[in-house]
């Protein structure tokens, strides 16, 4: 679990441009100068509860936050993120700053959520949310049906 004051990746940059998703080619035996790596501390995320037609909290279920933009399900599971909540009954998700679908079902297979045919049809049924840099939202979600 992340702490407030762990260092995470923020972006990576080559000659300024950003390529912290698209990655360089780079042959063999090559070198790659002028490349900035930063790192950040802020953290970026969507906490809340998940809750039955009676406002009460449901644990037994899990959100699922992911990109809108189906291009960035490609890169490495930064801009996916799933999870169940706590004994406090919310969850948290973090991910980079973007624009999400985010979701909470009660009947998914641990992993399932990395497919993109599986996360496809539920467009439909997720809420949207956009996080800018830093932000932390609270989002309270009703089961998906």
């Amino acid at each position: 679990a992340f702490g407030q004051d762990d260092w995470r990746l923020h972006a990576v940059k080559l000659n300024g441009l950003d390529i912290t998703d698209s990655g360089v080619e780079m042959p063999a035996g090559g070198v790659i100068e002028n490349v900035v790596v930063e790192m950040t501390k802020r953290v970026t995320e969507v906490t809340g509860r998940v809750l039955d037609d009676s406002d009460r909290p449901l644990r037994d279920v899990w959100v699922i936050l992911f990109p809108q933009d189906s291009q960035r399900l490609a890169y490495f599971g930064r801009y996916l993120s799933a999870g169940r909540p706590g004994s406090n009954d919310r969850y948290r998700l973090r991910v980079p700053a973007g624009d999400y679908f985010i979701v909470a079902l009660d009947d998914v297979e641990q992993g399932e959520w990395n497919d993109p045919d599986f996360l496809e049809p539920l467009h439909e049924r997720a809420a949207r949310v956009t996080l800018s840099d830093g932000e932390s939202k609270t989002l309270d979600l009703k089961l998906a049906r």
